[in-house]
């Protein structure tokens, strides 16, 4: 799991630091950004698919 404290810990402006700590707060494990590119790269062959970009967004920011 990603530390909601982690890079907030040496922000020395608290703005910032608080900011941080909103941001981690939203942020998506690395094993979930793997799924997902597993998910994309898995597609057959036959599955005309040209990817020029991939947005993953947690699902509370649909």
């Amino acid at each position: 799991m990603i530390s909601s404290t982690a890079g907030a810990d040496s922000i020395t402006d608290p703005g910032a630091a608080q900011d941080m700590h909103g941001y981690r707060a939203h942020a998506i494990e690395p094993d979930a950004i793997a799924r997902a590119l597993s998910y994309a790269l898995a597609q057959p062959s036959d599955v005309d698919v040209d990817v020029n970009e991939i947005v993953v967004r947690p699902a509370r920011q649909r």
